[in-house]
């Protein structure tokens, strides 16, 4: 995996199958937080996580790790099994 770092050190995957998965991770989250009429603020309060990082991980900008992904799926009422379902490599 190839990451540039911008000036705050925060990592941005460029063109790999990495850059992908987040790009594919951050428009689920936004999707299905929009289907449901959820705020950015809310799907955080639910996830325990910080509002400013929901909308880092819907711009594609965080690497994500699995325990934020199992917490934002669950605050949006999902299984894992059911949120990367549509994934296709």
């Amino acid at each position: 995996t190839t990451i540039v770092c911008d000036r705050l050190g925060k990592g941005r995957h460029s063109g790999d199958v990495g850059s992908a998965l987040l790009t594919f991770v951050g428009q689920r989250v936004r999707d299905l937080r929009k289907a449901k009429g959820i705020s950015q603020e809310k799907l955080a309060e639910r996830a325990n996580l910080h509002r400013n990082y929901i909308g880092s991980v819907e711009r594609g900008e965080r690497d994500v790790g699995v325990t934020a992904v199992s917490k934002i799926v669950k605050a949006l009422g999902l299984s894992l099994g059911d949120f990367f379902g549509p994934y296709r490599r």
